[in-house]
């Protein structure tokens, strides 16, 4: 199984594909982009909280794992509703 993985990630189409995943801008609407900053600001003051009063490491990755996904969106262009 692992074996026709790894081949099927030399085949050209998949690096084709993969390559067509970061080509030119990558866009949402502005209503999109506020939608996914309060989701992700939600879940950032939420996995804080959780840490900060139990502790648990499995928040604080949660915690990193939102401000990587607030990068994602205030990186993103703004295209037409």
């Amino acid at each position: 199984m692992a074996y026709t993985v790894i081949l099927w990630m030399a085949h050209d189409d998949f690096r084709g594909t993969l390559a067509a995943l970061f080509e030119g801008p990558l866009g949402m609407s502005l209503t999109g982009k506020w939608i996914g900053l309060s989701l992700t600001a939600l879940m950032f003051a939420f996995s804080t909280w959780v840490y900060l009063n139990s502790g648990d490491w499995v928040a604080a990755v949660f915690a990193v794992a939102s401000a990587a996904y607030a990068i994602f969106f205030l990186t993103r262009d703004v295209s037409g509703e």
